[in-house]
């Protein structure tokens, strides 16, 4: 029986910026190679090859688009096994690895593992593609921010009853880190702090997100952030 080559592992990330990796080093894609597996890898089906052209060329002529993705698939193939086999419907291997995938289907393994390996309050950068502007990556790039940012903020309440408040504050500081001015977060990260006993950096919290509010907004905490400090720490806090 004829043993066929084990497929090298392959780790692509998008979180912070573009770049694939491997069991044999890292993988140095053409710009256009590296669009084709960006939009491959965010979505959760196959793709027809005339769509995929028309999203990542869509400022020239069908033909042209065409001939521009078989050049990137070509070029993609030829440095890496990133692409299955079907010429009509592109997809991403399942055995490559994706940092946003992982984040956006398992929240939870993906966050505590990267807190883990990032110890000592370092953050890690959860904008995907943050230096790419196409018309595709802002919208993919907003989507996947709201399907992350939701997540996180169930996972803190979970983390919490879990009796696990250090690792939801963890998780907390990131979602703040993505969403500034959502209070869903900030009340998140405040709860955390609460039942981690640390009742200043609640308070602290609580200030910082008045403040941002204020600043970029023109507005005020709601009621329900307010009643949340209120409540917990027997104190009616100034929101100045």
């Amino acid at each position: 029986m004829t043993l066929r080559p084990a497929t090298p592992r392959l780790f692509l990330r998008l979180l912070g910026g573009f770049a694939v990796y491997g069991d044999n080093g890292d993988v140095a894609l053409p710009i256009s190679a590296q669009r084709v597996v960006a939009y491959l890898a965010l979505q959760d089906r196959p793709v027809q090859r005339r769509r995929l052209a028309g999203v990542l060329w869509p400022d020239t002529t069908e033909d042209r688009a065409a001939a521009s993705l078989r050049s990137a698939l070509w070029r993609t193939r030829r440095l890496a096994p990133l692409i299955g086999d079907d010429p009509s419907n592109l997809a991403l291997r399942s055995s490559v690895d994706v940092d946003a995938r992982r984040l956006k289907h398992h929240p939870e393994g993906a966050m505590l593992a990267w807190i883990t390996s990032n110890r000592g309050g370092v953050t890690f950068d959860l904008e995907l593609l943050p230096d790419w502007y196409d018309d595709w990556v802002v919208a993919e790039r907003e989507r996947f921010r709201q399907t992350v940012l939701r997540r996180l903020n169930e996972l803190v309440p979970l983390l919490v009853s879990r009796g696990r408040p250090e690792e939801a504050v963890d998780i907390g500081r990131h979602a703040v880190q993505l969403e500034p001015l959502s209070e869903t977060s900030q009340r998140s990260l405040i709860t955390a702090y609460l039942a981690a006993g640390d009742r200043a950096a609640a308070l602290r919290q609580f200030h910082e997100c008045a403040t941002v509010l204020r600043q970029e907004l023109a507005l005020e905490p709601s009621e329900a952030t307010i009643a949340l400090v209120r409540h917990l720490l027997g104190r009616t806090p100034a929101a100045s």
